[in-house]
């Protein structure tokens, strides 16, 4: 991966992290990573445990963020929060 696209991600990253955080969001994890994969931010909003994919683009031409999460990355997703949940006993 090209540096200055390192750079948006980690970016893209902080600005969710700092919106979540306004939002009222407890951070635990940014990118936690497991055998089975990886998440871009853990966090509990209120009594809920949410595991955040972050995605950022420069451009809405190729279609819209949410549409670059599909079902095998949800899996992936739901699998690292398995992981997650099993390791910190919650």
């Amino acid at each position: 991966m090209r540096s200055w696209q390192r750079w948006r991600g980690q970016h893209g990253e902080q600005m969710a992290v700092q919106f979540l955080q306004c939002q009222g969001y407890r951070i635990l994890h940014q990118n936690y990573r497991c055998r089975g994969g990886e998440v871009d931010i853990v966090a509990w909003d209120g009594p809920t445990l949410v595991f955040i994919e972050v995605k950022t683009k420069g451009q809405a031409l190729f279609g819209a963020p949410q549409a670059m999460v599909d079902a095998r990355k949800q899996k992936k997703i739901a699998h690292v929060a398995m992981v997650y949940v099993q390791q910190h006993q919650l």
